[in-house]
């Protein structure tokens, strides 16, 4: 049996199959105009699972909201899953020095300079490290050396300078075979007719720097003759090693041009001898008669430790005669207080500076002075420095007072000019 409903009441149907009661909400049904011819509808008949089927209506704004931010919230979560792991992997130090652009860290400027190759030094630093060298384009060309190394913060590494240099002009960098950083420089302070009579590599001051406590620090070269640095005496090693023939290939011969280069002596005498030689380090005995002096020469094959190794003074000193370091270390500055002690009573104290060309400095005022009867001595030097840290000599002579039969006392000394 079928129910009808006319518009604006609520009526019961029954289903022919069906006992339960089905309601129709007025508000559900369109509405009419009240002039208009009465319609009728038919109330849809129910499912056969007991349910009624309503008619189709619109979502609500709010659930819409909700599906949406669902969607966007698994889209997130999908995309999370699938990031590729090498955006988020960390890298190591070697990595991070050897991809790193380092224009972005130096004064660079394109159109004018050039970066030669990055080199890697952990020799040098015991850690990861690189020299970068920039080139100027301009005639001399000049260099701007840089060495970086690797921090870690909060478990992330980052770059780290280490040593700076600039300005360098005509440089050259390079690493020692005693894992030291050299690095050179023309010396302009020279005249140019002084310049063509010297050895073209004396034309150029030569640093030498060793990583020490963190940090890259200047030192001095062991060698006091023929030449002051490590740079020029591996260009010697060089050079005789490719066949060009050196007097210092022989220990006795350079302790004695070293006598007639530096201390004004004859270049040979018949006292002179070796002492002693175990083919690294050799001894030298070097006497003059008049003024009576005996010098102990200390040799030594620096650079190449084998039968073709040039030989290199080491050491310069006669007994009973010393000199305090403190006022030398690191660098020694004008003016320059000298002390130490000797077993000379009376006469007379000099005290010289060469530079790094073993040229003499000049000083105001020559520093002669009495040291007195208790066993020490003292001087002062005023000097200018046209070229702060290069390598030079100090030699100290204390000469006996007059008709003395005492032997004169020298010292030579490889120091810093600051």
């Amino acid at each position: 049996m079928l129910g009808f409903l006319r518009e604006g009441k609520t009526s019961t149907m029954f289903h022919t199959h069906h006992t339960q009661p089905v309601t129709s909400d007025i508000a559900d049904l369109p509405q009419q105009p009240s002039t208009a011819p009465q319609r009728f509808y038919r109330i849809p008949p129910a499912y056969h699972d007991g349910h009624t089927r309503h008619p189709y209506q619109k979502p609500r704004p709010l659930t819409v909201l909700f599906f949406l931010l669902a969607i966007i919230a698994l889209a997130h979560f999908i995309a999370v899953l699938h990031t590729p792991t090498a955006t988020v992997t960390s890298i190591d130090c070697p990595t991070l020095l050897h991809t790193t652009d380092y224009t972005k860290y130096i004064p660079f400027h394109p159109q004018q300079q050039t970066i030669g190759a990055i080199q890697f030094i952990n020799q040098l630093v015991d850690q990861p490290a690189v020299l970068v060298p920039v080139t100027s384009n301009d005639t001399p060309a000049t260099l701007d050396v840089y060495v970086y190394g690797c921090a870690m913060q909060q478990h992330t590494p980052t770059l780290a300078l280490l040593f700076k240099q600039q300005g360098l002009n005509g440089g050259t960098v390079s690493i020692s075979t005693a894992h030291t950083l050299v690095l050179s420089s023309i010396d302009t302070s020279i005249p140019a007719q002084n310049a063509v009579m010297l050895p073209s590599l004396q034309n150029n001051i030569y640093r030498e720097y060793r990583w020490q406590q963190q940090s890259f620090v200047q030192v001095a070269f062991a060698g006091l003759y023929p030449v002051l640095s490590r740079g020029e005496a591996e260009a010697l090693q060089q050079q005789s090693n490719s066949g060009q023939p050196l007097p210092w290939s022989d220990p006795l011969v350079t302790a004695q041009q070293m006598a007639h280069d530096l201390l004004q002596r004859s270049a040979t005498n018949a006292g002179d001898m070796i002492l002693d030689n175990d083919g690294t380090t050799a001894h030298v005995r070097l006497v003059q008669q008049q003024p009576a002096l005996t010098l102990i020469v200390t040799v030594t094959r620096l650079i190449q430790q084998n039968a073709s190794g040039l030989w290199f003074v080491t050491g310069v000193q006669t007994q009973g005669m010393t000199l305090q370091q403190d006022s030398l270390t690191p660098k020694a500055s004008s003016p320059l207080n000298l002390h130490g002690t000797t077993t000379l009573s009376g006469g007379s104290i000099s005290a010289t500076l060469f530079d790094h060309t073993l040229g003499v400095i000049q000083t105001l005022g020559m520093p002669v002075s009495s040291h007195t009867t208790d066993g020490t001595y003292s001087t002062s030097i005023v000097y200018t420095n046209n070229q702060p840290d290069q390598p030079g000599l100090l030699l100290i002579e204390i000469t006996p007072p007059h008709g003395s039969t005492a032997s004169e006392q020298v010292l030579l000394q490889g120091i810093i000019l600051g």
